[in-house]
């Protein structure tokens, strides 16, 4: 996913890539906040719906797209494409996303609708 970063800002890291492996989800969504600025794009629907996770996300403020289920039915070759291509909406919608917002991203892109 690393070609997605461009020269305008835009940087992909993944969470291994920032945290250590064995970092708690509340830990990581907390350190992002206090850093701001971040654009968080998961397969974990707990991040929104369950206990502390869900505490911890909505405190931090940040933005989220949260990937169906029908995304692990791909291949990881096959997700990031589908990613690649998909990418100029997370975009545009990040960019004009209200802090504490998260959508649910489907496989085939179009409109993105709020989780």
């Amino acid at each position: 996913m690393h070609c997605l970063n461009r020269p305008d800002g835009i940087d992909v890291v993944h969470l291994r890539d920032k945290f250590p492996q064995d970092i708690s989800d509340v830990a990581w969504i907390e350190r992002l906040a206090m850093e701001g600025d971040w654009v968080v794009l998961t397969c974990d629907y707990d991040i929104a719906r369950r206990g502390a996770i869900k505490v911890a996300w909505k405190n931090a403020g940040l933005v989220g797209f949260v990937l169906r289920s029908a995304w692990q039915d791909f291949s990881p070759m096959d997700q990031a494409w589908r990613l690649i291509k998909i990418w100029p909406a997370i975009v545009e919608q990040s960019e004009a996303a209200a802090p504490g917002s998260t959508y649910e991203l489907g496989i085939r892109g179009g409109k993105i609708p709020p989780l």
